[in-house]
């Protein structure tokens, strides 16, 4: 006994030290394009509240005012870094804890932690400014906190702990609000222990969540800020609030939230977003990669819901971690499958499931069982280090070491363009240009293209009318680019309508067209090719002569086409309503 202790202790010790030095030695110089927004929103005090993961910001400015206090740079992105080591820190130490308890074996907790931590997502969004490990981190120690103390009723101390942190899971990512799917499963009990009375847990979080989004609805500035995304033109309070508060939702990405995306392709791409939130591989290997990798999961549910139904040893704790993965897959499934962040998540009751797995088939018969636990044993070390290994070369090293293209881009368009120049081009390059360069005059293509695919009026934000430059990545803007499975081919009428808008152009094509913007090449910028458009009109041959000019601008190999004169030729003209 004395001895495990020991062995106890001394990772309790190394564990945490390991995974903070391991972590902020190789953290990330390249940093997501929503890192950077988060970041910016840190340094001017302006957005803080995203509805989304409503405390991620401004947890963020306190570590960033307590770094200015003791005479340290306030450097957000460095702060956003230290607030996620901690968090990482805290779920690879709830891993271990709950992984030792189960598994009844030290090094079995060791090895599920050390799986956690090495992961490619995990690993990688530790040293980003995201919310996903905060989130996680916030659940695993929720988890601990049930999990290690059973079944049995508890102080109401302790009661209210769970509902204080399981609203602060959910202030960090609205999505933790579906850990109350396995967390009520918990609660309640089973057979002749039901006790419906300690769901008042859940409501106490509700009420703490509810009034912390009203806080933030309040002293945010929603008329300019996040609510201003959704397309409603009502002013009531109530519509306000709820928009504010479901802001994504209200976007006009027809890809978000949809039964489209509950399909066989839409399970393909959830599995592949698992696994690279587990490890990098090869694109040629998909086809081996992912139906072996959605078989395993298949067969890790099958095994522990058979188990579970059967009063296994730990049939409880089984059914809570298979509620908790199968809850937000689902969720995630319909929501944005492609998404691979979401799944940093649902990595840690993966992980604790696989874990479990593992100590089922070394107990199972008692003939070889000294040869069996030396084989799974190797077996997982070697994949542990092959993970490790793998991560590091592929994703960790080469985002430690710069900024990344989108940086490079943001840098030469910021050298060439005059600084009240409008940009229009890739979401992480303006970001970059945004956070680094101080340009704000910036819009995603993506935007003004959904409200045009979709036949939304455009809003007054996206109007070009007044602006003198502007410059546009041309790679977005050609009619091939598909966006949430639109294009211009697709929906012509909706791409000729952006076209004209950026142009300045009737968006009626059959009509002789005799003036356009008038526009310039940039070249390529960092291998995409950029216009420069001006508030002037110059007078143009009809549309055929502006195409043909466009694609002279897309690129001169032949594998680049003609992708504008092509949609002419095939597209039907459409005509204005």
């Amino acid at each position: 006994m004395r001895g495990i202790r020991l062995r106890q202790a001394i990772v309790l010790a190394a564990l945490p030290a390991f995974a903070a030095v391991l972590l902020l030695s190789l953290k990330a110089s390249q940093q997501t394009a929503d890192s950077l927004d988060y970041a910016l929103s840190a340094r001017t005090g302006r957005g803080i509240y995203h509805p989304h993961h409503l405390l991620f910001v401004p947890l963020v400015r306190v570590v960033q005012e307590g770094m200015i206090s003791l005479g340290l740079a306030a450097d957000p992105v460095v702060a956003g870094q230290l607030h996620n080591v901690f968090w990482a820190v805290v779920a690879v130490l709830s891993m271990f804890l709950l992984a030792q308890h189960l598994l009844s074996s030290t090094a079995g907790g060791l090895l599920a932690a050390l799986f956690l931590l090495l992961a490619r997502g995990f690993w990688l969004y530790s040293t980003q400014m995201e919310a996903y490990v905060p989130a996680t981190g916030s659940l695993a120690l929720l988890t601990v906190f049930l999990l290690l103390r059973g079944r049995s009723p508890t102080a109401p101390i302790m009661s209210l702990a769970v509902s204080v942190l399981l609203a602060l899971c959910i202030l960090y990512h609205q999505s933790n609000v579906f850990i109350c799917v396995p967390l009520a499963y918990w609660l309640v009990g089973e057979r002749n222990g039901r006790n419906g009375k300690r769901l008042w847990v859940l409501g106490l979080s509700g009420v703490l969540v509810l009034f912390a989004y009203l806080l933030a609805f309040l002293h945010a500035d929603v008329e300019g800020g996040i609510a201003q995304l959704s397309s409603t033109g009502s002013d009531s309070a109530l519509s306000r609030f709820v928009h504010f508060c479901l802001a994504y939702a209200f976007l006009p990405n027809p890809g978000w939230g949809t039964a489209r995306n509950v399909s066989v392709l839409g399970v393909g791409r959830l599995i592949h977003s698992q696994i690279r939130d587990v490890i990098t591989f090869p694109w040629s290997l998909r086809l081996l990669v992912i139906p072996g990798f959605a078989l395993a999961v298949a067969g890790l549910v099958l095994w522990h819901a058979i188990r579970s139904w059967r009063g296994a040893e730990l049939a409880s704790e089984r059914r809570f971690l298979l509620i908790w993965l199968l809850t937000f897959y689902a969720f995630f499934l319909w929501w944005f499958p492609g998404e691979k962040e979401f799944f940093i998540v649902t990595l840690f009751p993966l992980i604790l499931l696989a874990a479990l797995a593992v100590n089922d088939l070394l107990k199972q018969g008692e003939a070889g069982h000294g040869r069996r636990r030396a084989a799974l044993c190797a077996l997982c070390c070697g994949a542990l280090v092959l993970i490790g290994l793998v991560n590091a070369s592929e994703t960790i090293l080469p985002y430690h070491r710069d900024r990344g293209p989108a940086f490079a881009t943001a840098s030469t368009l910021a050298a060439r363009l005059p600084a009240g120049c409008l940009v229009i081009g890739d979401f992480s390059v303006l970001q970059n240009l945004r956070y680094y360069y101080g340009r704000e005059r910036v819009m995603e293509t993506a935007m003004p293209l959904f409200y045009f695919y979709r036949g939304l009026t455009l809003p007054d934000r996206y109007r070009l009318d007044a602006e003198e430059c502007i410059a546009a990545d041309l790679a977005l803007v050609r009619p091939d680019y598909s966006l949430g499975g639109m294009d211009g081919y697709r929906n012509p009428a909706g791409w000729s309508s952006f076209a004209a808008w950026l142009l300045g152009v009737p968006s009626d094509f059959s009509s002789k067209v005799s003036f356009c913007r008038k526009f310039e090449g940039l070249g390529d910028v960092e291998g995409s090719p950029y216009l420069r458009l001006s508030a002037v009109r110059e007078p143009v041959n009809g549309i055929e002569s502006v195409f043909a000019r466009l694609d002279r601008e897309v690129g001169k190999g032949p594998e680049d086409g003609e992708p504008f004169q092509t949609w002419l030729k095939s597209a039907p003209r459409p005509s204005l309503p």
